[in-house]
């Protein structure tokens, strides 16, 4: 099989470029690209039921190159999911590339979530992305979930929040899939969690941290829940960690530990650990400190074809 050709992405774009990329988005002029709020770009059917096809690579990086040829826009959200059907044109490491340098130019100030999940992404991408959104002030919610991506790309990440970026954000997703999951383990995770524990990395926002489906182990969430422990999470609702294969009882302790360390209940409430090696042992150890502040938590080991989510 033959490699395809490398995507060229202009630096503007030509009329042609430009008609397509209107209708594609079903707008009337190119301006009226940087009057939206919200970009969402996914195949689909339009208001007369035609069908609109997914998007490719570059059609996407031609919407970024469209941003920043009419920077400063008012775009708050950007959407970008990958194809439904198998076939499907992917949007990926072009569209993020491109995306990533016009934002660091400051064409979206205004600039709050990118969702790019389901698509080609990999550590290239995320990190020409991220390096980016970095400069976004009003950031809150990066979902990166279902893609390509290793420790490189999440290295690259943590880097941004060490730069002292990112201190708004509200909810990371950085899960991959049951069966294809996210190479992050602990050699970037840990990083991560200690900085979040020795308050190196503030996250007082954060209200969902998503790691399912990674291969992140005990030492990381141990941290994690240090970091509860000592209030630099106290916003922190809901701690996805379902499908991390390298989880043991050890994690779920860490997770009780916090919350007893506590003067009162953090904010936590959701706590998904299915598909680990924690057991019902661990899950109780969560729900012993939970009452023991007076509050209820949901700890749920399986979603499908097992333990039923909790009801006390």
């Amino acid at each position: 099989m033959s490699t395809p050709a490398p995507i060229v992405i202009p630096t503007t774009l030509d009329a042609a470029q430009q008609k397509k990329l209107i209708r594609h988005m079903l707008l009337y002029n190119l301006e009226d690209i940087g009057k939206e709020s919200m970009i969402f770009m996914a195949g689909d059917k339009d208001k007369y039921g035609a069908e609109i096809k997914p998007w490719t690579d570059e059609e996407a990086a031609h919407m970024a190159v469209a941003l920043k040829m009419l920077a400063p826009t008012n775009t708050e959200y950007i959407v970008l999911p990958g194809g439904k059907n198998a076939g499907d044109a992917m949007v990926g490491d072009a569209t993020a590339k491109t995306l990533g340098e016009a934002i660091g130019e400051g064409c979206c100030p205004k600039l709050q979530v990118v969702i790019m999940q389901g698509t080609e992404l990999t550590d290239a991408g995320l990190s020409a992305l991220v390096k980016g959104l970095g400069k976004c002030p009003h950031f809150r919610d990066l979902t990166v979930a279902c893609n390509k991506i290793s420790d490189v790309g999440f290295k690259s990440l943590v880097d941004v929040f060490l730069s002292g970026a990112f201190d708004k954000v509200e909810r990371l997703n950085i899960s991959g899939e049951m069966f294809l999951k996210h190479d992050i383990t602990d050699a970037s995770a840990l990083p991560f969690a200690k900085a979040l524990a020795e308050g190196d990395i503030k996250l007082l926002d954060l209200k969902e941290l998503n790691f399912q489906d990674t291969m992140i182990g005990d030492e990381t969430v141990s941290l994690i829940g240090l970091a509860l422990g000592r209030g630099n999470l106290p916003k922190l609702e809901n701690l996805y960690l379902m499908g991390c294969p390298k989880l043991t009882d050890a994690s779920a302790k860490a997770i009780a530990d916090g919350i007893n360390a506590r003067k009162r209940m953090p904010m936590l409430r959701d706590i998904r650990l299915g598909y680990t090696e924690v057991t019902k042992a661990g899950k109780e150890l969560i729900k012993d400190a939970a009452r023991a502040k007076g509050k209820k938590i949901s700890v749920i080991l399986q979603l499908l074809g097992g333990e039923l989510p909790d009801k006390d």
